[in-house]
């Protein structure tokens, strides 16, 4: 029901009004008042912070965590409020509630930043302005301290700005890693908006497309780390003058079409500024369309349910709701330039009094003039929230105002996506960037260690497979004198700030080897791990997170270490090491010659044989399995025969029941043994062979007497070479094979093989489970188009055999009397050799991280991830084949 106002009144004064009013009239009629403010209180926390010496710069911070946190990215509002507000008006208005509810519904935890001047500096550009300076510091500390403690991360920031806050909120978007600006009632501050940061092109574009490592390099390195390791690079705000800025991040300004103090000029010609060099202030992001926003609010078109829907406090007064109505309809209109007294600064409008009606209450029925008094009690109670919302949503003078704030976090979602989209196609853009610590640094300090000369020469030829340790350390040591010269589409950074992957070059398979026993038993084979694991491994990881900051450049707790990369040699991978060395290491990418693939089997199954005596740790799909050394020297007179085709091979199956040869320098394994009698039953009783109406002889084992010459030969004329596993469960007789155009035989039951992602080991190899191992001369002969079979597959191994190529060899070295590893002939440029491989994987495990795949790799988000990267980029994450995985695979 509407008020409607007669010209004739019957008491002469509004007092007289007031007397006829008894409390039982009221407390008849009258709603209860709902005070959200009550609840509200009991969200909020609050900390104090007073760094700096001055008082005026001492800090108050309101909190609330959001406890339905519906995303993973922990997103945080931070609140910049107008002049002489508190930290509390954000809970304690209606409008600025209304903005909250938004904030939480959006997965927002939020944050109000507050000083007892009730005002910010704005006067005063970044870098001497102490309001940017100490509020920097303050939040550095609550992050770290309240809300990193907390949720083991650190949050994604926003700020909400808002009259004088929204001046204030781009400088310290500058020396912070704001993701988004909402600024509202005013045009911001334009020196930081269009100020350039000095930082470089690259550095720019990872921190304003990163917000991993923005999060990282402002709340843990510039805070964290040592003052001599932050001071080496002097790239965190306020350690000199130079303009170490953040880049102007995306920003939504809010203007108000009936503001008298602020033209919507200035808005525009700043926003013009921004966007005629938003590249060289915000990268590719700035310089989308959608990356600065203008929303101009006009009047309300005010109902009479209006302030019921919107201003809290009168959800259960409808009749405040009305009687506003026809109060602002009716007698803002009459409102003249002599009129002095107003109930709010926008509006002359006395809203307690009925102007120019003096009388006219006295006619309504006293539960009308009930529910006035009622309502005029409540604009004097609660005069600063009711001025808030009419100078603001309702008149758009100048007020804080909520009527855009969905459309402004809506905006903010399609920006954090738009990053996201621009970051992966930055990443797949350019080379993969590497960075590797220097080992003289990790070992520093390390007694018996660090002054150790490595020399993989003095550790005996049967333990040449493992000089892939040194291996990989040399060659990225290489890459770094190599002029930033793209190899396999990987270069080598001079700022580690820039890194997709830090590599860690250790020693612990020297060592081991160098120093153990001739005769290992179980007493000095403790000790001996014991000294590694303490007297070694242990110091490096210490001097590698003490003497570095780079460990921690992760988004949450859980995912520290997952950008190093490891290479572990030994039948163990990383579980040589002690279990909790394991559980610093649990995310770092390794390495390994291989592992059996334990995720797959079910938890009651037997190991393959050769792994029964292991405790390894690998993750499928996460490490890189890489092939072992060979030094493979080839007769050049035998190697023109090479591709002989299928009609001049005699012999069906070639075994080596003994890898004494000098072809092949690793000793033999004692599991050799049974597969050796198997191989001795099966020639006794069939020694040939036909197929396609040739005969073959079915089975040649090598005898322990003959030459490499020999050797060489036999295997020449074999169609398929028997790969069992041996020490390793798989076996570098398969690159022997390829290399001599010889099909390999693989026996092996669950195992994982080199680069399988990327190579397709059915067109060139055979592979049969140790068990079925009798049933291969049936498959075998079952064969259709033998001799087509043998040819298309010796194609295709022909093509794969760069997959064993490391780019070294070994020299002998006459004049020294020694024997050294060296660079061959592929080491330059881009010939294909394992690193071409070992950047592959290396190249698609970064794309499928910033996807969110993590070392759990089982767990839902791993899996999405993988399946997004292979799915919108499979060029560079080739898509796995879903079941069978190829460890659970025969094939012929």
């Amino acid at each position: 029901m509407l008020y409607h106002f007669p010209s004739s009144s019957i008491f002469n004064s509004f007092s007289e009004y007031n007397r006829n009013i008894n409390k039982s009239t009221l407390d008849t009629v009258l709603n209860s008042l709902y005070d959200p403010w009550i609840e509200e209180q009991k969200k909020i926390n609050v900390t104090y912070y007073y760094l700096a010496n001055d008082s005026n710069y001492h800090y108050e911070f309101r909190y609330e965590f959001n406890a339905n946190q519906t995303t993973d990215d922990h997103r945080l509002m931070i609140f910049t409020t107008g002049r002489g507000r508190t930290c509390t008006d954000y809970w304690r208005f209606p409008v600025g509630r209304r903005i909250l509810y938004a904030m939480r519904d959006a997965g927002f935890s939020l944050l109000a930043i507050c000083s007892k001047r009730r005002l910010y500096e704005t006067e005063k550009f970044i870098l001497d302005n102490q309001d940017v300076k100490w509020i920097y510091k303050s939040l550095q500390r609550w992050i770290n301290r309240v809300y990193y403690q907390r949720f083991q991360r650190y949050p994604v920031l926003y700020i909400h700005g808002t009259s004088r806050g929204a001046a204030f909120a781009p400088l310290i978007a500058r020396i912070l890693p704001i993701r988004a600006l909402i600024l509202t009632v005013y045009p911001g501050h334009k020196s930081s908006l269009t100020a350039r940061s000095s930082y470089s092109h690259n550095m720019q574009n990872r921190l304003i497309l990163d917000t991993t490592f923005a999060n990282w390099f402002y709340f843990d390195y510039c805070y964290n780390s040592p003052l001599s390791l932050t001071k080496n690079l002097n790239l965190c705000p306020f350690e000199n003058k130079l303009w170490h800025f953040y880049p102007t991040p995306p920003t939504f300004f809010v203007a108000l079409d009936s503001d008298p103090s602020i033209p919507m000029k200035r808005y525009t010609e700043l926003i013009k500024l921004m966007r005629n060099n938003s590249l060289q202030l915000g990268g590719q992001l700035l310089n989308q369309e959608e990356s600065i926003m203008l929303s101009i609010l006009s009047p309300v078109n005010l109902t009479p349910s209006y302030m019921q829907q919107n201003f809290d406090l009168w959800y259960n007064k409808p009749y405040a709701s009305r009687i506003f109505f026809e109060h602002y309809n009716n007698l803002a209109a009459r409102v003249t330039n002599n009129t002095k007294h107003g109930t709010c600064r926008c509006s002359k409008t006395n809203f307690t009094y009925w102007e120019g009606f003096t009388n006219i209450t006295t006619t309504w029925s006293l539960q009308k003039q009930a529910e006035h008094k009622d309502y005029v009690q409540d604009i004097k109670n609660f005069r600063s929230m009711f001025c808030e919302d009419l100078c603001g949503d309702i008149m758009v003078y100048h007020g804080i105002v909520s009527r855009n704030i969905g459309k402004a976090l809506d905006w903010i979602t399609k920006i954090d996506l738009l990053r996201h989209s621009l970051l992966i196609q930055d990443y797949i853009s350019r080379p993969l960037r590497v960075w590797m610590y220097r080992k003289q640094s990790l070992n520093n300090g390390i007694e018996n260690f660090s002054s150790q000369k490595v020399d993989w020469t003095v550790v005996g030829k049967q333990y040449q497979m493992y000089t892939v340790e040194y291996l990989v350390q040399d060659y990225f040591a290489r890459l770094n004198a190599s002029n930033n010269v793209s190899r396999h589409n990987i270069i080598w950074v001079e700022n580690p700030m820039l890194a997709d992957f830090f590599i860690v070059p250790h020693d612990l398979m020297y060592f081991y080897l160098r120093n153990k026993q001739e005769i290992l038993n179980q007493t000095n084979n403790d000790v001996l791990w014991q000294t590694l694991n303490e007297g070694y491994f242990q110091k490096m990881l210490s001097n590698m997170c003490k003497r570095f900051p780079y460990w921690t450049m992760a988004k949450t707790t859980d995912q520290i270490g997952s950008n190093h990369i490891f290479t572990f040699v030994g039948r163990k991978n990383m579980g040589f090491l002690y279990a909790k060395h394991q559980k610093v290491l649990r995310n770092v990418i390794q390495l390994v010659f291989t592992d059996v693939r334990q995720n797959l089997v079910p938890p009651k199954s037997n190991l393959p044989y050769s792994h029964r005596d292991k405790a390894m740790s690998y993750r499928h799909g996460y490490d890189i399995v890489i092939p072992q050394f060979t030094d493979l020297k080839l007769n050049e007179s035998l190697f023109s025969i090479r591709n002989s085709s299928s009609y001049d091979k005699k012999i069906l199956f070639f075994f080596a029941a003994n890898l004494s040869h000098t072809i092949a320098l690793h000793s033999a394994s004692p599991r050799l043994t049974s597969l050796w009698s198997n191989f001795s039953i099966v020639r006794k009783s069939t020694t040939t062979t036909t197929i396609e109406g040739i005969s073959y002889e079915t089975l040649l084992i090598a005898d322990d007497n003959a030459t490499s010459d020999e050797y060489i030969k036999s295997m020449l004329r074999s169609v398929f070479s028997i790969c069992p596993e041996t020490f390793r469960p798989w076996s570098y007789r398969i690159y022997e094979a390829i290399q001599l155009g010889v099909i390999p035989v693989i026996l092996a039951d669950n195992v994982v093989l080199p680069f399988e992602r990327f190579i397709s080991w059915q067109s060139f190899s055979v592979k049969i489970n140790v068990s079925n191992l009798h049933e291969i001369i049936n498959r075998v002969s079952n064969i259709t188009s033998f001799k087509r079979y043998i040819a298309q597959k010796l194609r295709y191994a022909s093509s794969y055999s760069h997959i064993f190529r490391w780019p070294y060899a070994i020299d002998n070295r006459v004049r020294y009397k020694k024997e050294t590893l060296v660079t061959n002939e592929y080491f330059n440029g881009n010939a294909p050799t394992v690193f071409r491989y070992i950047s592959l994987e290396m190249r698609c495990r970064r794309l499928e991280q910033l996807y969110g795949f993590t070392s759990d790799t089982s767990s839902p988000v791993s899996i999405a991830a993988q399946q997004k990267a292979c799915n919108n980029h499979p060029t560079i994450c080739p898509c796995h084949s879903k079941w069978p995985p190829l460890a659970f695979q025969e094939y012929i």
